[in-house]
């Protein structure tokens, strides 16, 4: 097999509740302190790791998927609202702007708040059954 045909593996964060509920209080400090950019680079951590939580208790594969289609695979199993689904690929997309490009971004607060509020009612979903 050549190299071109191996699927990229990303690290998905692994993290227990305890953990999600800390970061969670954390991302609302940071977005108080109007670091919106963190905020979102914090937002789309913690979603992956509620995610990676998600798709272990459903046996769905996460290892192989890059973070958008991630989220498509999870809109798909109906884990949220197609609003949430757009809120979260919109984090996403600013997240890889900023981290991988470099780009410089003035993030909309309101946004941030959304963001939070999607994780926070994904991470609700793993709480729920635990």
């Amino acid at each position: 097999m050549n190299l071109d045909q191996i699927p990229e593996l990303y690290d998905y964060p692994r993290r227990d509740l305890y953990d999600i509920r800390v970061y969670l209080a954390r991302l609302l400090e940071i977005i108080e302190m109007q670091a919106f950019e963190a905020a979102i680079c914090s937002a789309v951590f913690i979603a992956l790791a509620v995610m990676r939580m998600l798709a272990e208790q459903h046996g769905i594969d996460f290892e192989t998927q890059n973070p958008k289609t991630l989220a498509q695979t999870f809109f798909a199993y109906n884990f949220y609202n197609q609003e949430d689904y757009e809120i979260l690929v919109t984090a996403i997309d600013l997240r890889d702007r900023m981290m991988f490009k470099q780009e410089k971004l003035k993030i909309d607060p309101k946004l941030a708040y959304q963001t939070l509020e999607v994780v926070q009612r994904l991470f609700s979903r793993v709480e729920g059954e635990e």
